[in-house]
């Protein structure tokens, strides 16, 4: 990402408002454990996931700006098929 942005001198944003809201991020944590993912409970946890976001998501943000595409939100309801499992062409085998 961050190469991606500097090539189309694109220069970090936070994102605002904030995008994993505490619903989310207890959400996204739930389904971490439930699929086996080690992860650190508590404000350590919280921490460790702060930081590793603070590594690209601003990166990330500017360049959904840039190139007019939205990000997407940090969870999805259940039964929702990901965007890369379908296209306009499945319907045709």
């Amino acid at each position: 990402m961050v190469d991606i942005a500097q090539v189309l001198g694109t220069p970090p944003r936070p994102p605002a408002p904030e995008r994993l809201t505490q619903e989310d991020s207890a959400r996204l944590r739930g389904r971490l454990v439930a699929d086996g993912c080690g992860l650190d409970a508590g404000a350590e946890g919280d921490k460790t996931l702060a930081e590793l976001r603070e590594l690209y998501e601003p990166y990330v943000n500017a360049l959904a700006s840039r190139l007019l595409m939205p990000l997407p939100a940090w969870s999805i309801d259940e039964g929702t098929d990901d965007n890369w499992r379908t296209s306009a062409w499945e319907d045709e085998r």
